[in-house]
């Protein structure tokens, strides 16, 4: 028992170091990514999609909501992935 109580400790004790080591407080200086036109277009797709998915569902839901757009864009690009014929120039 003693062992398994040591090795839960070892276990935090290693999260919670971790977890500070990880901590960052100095202010980074900010990171030019330079995109290729491909790339822009679909960082531009990706959030035009996330804005139309909030907007409709803002439409038809009451209250609070919390929605995911990249889980949305992520299960949609794996079906497409797997789409073929039709279904394939549909989603495209």
């Amino acid at each position: 028992m003693k062992a398994k109580r040591f090795s839960i400790f070892i276990f935090f004790t290693a999260v919670i170091l971790c977890t500070i080591s990880a901590c960052n407080t100095e202010d980074p200086e900010p990171t030019n990514i330079n995109l290729s036109l491909k790339s822009k277009q679909l960082v531009e797709a990706d959030n035009a999609f996330g804005l139309d998915v909030f907007a409709r569902l803002h439409q038809t839901e009451e209250g609070n909501f919390n929605i995911s757009p990249l889980s949305i864009a992520q299960a949609l690009a794996m079906t497409y992935n797997g789409a073929r014929g039709e279904t394939k120039a549909a989603m495209e």
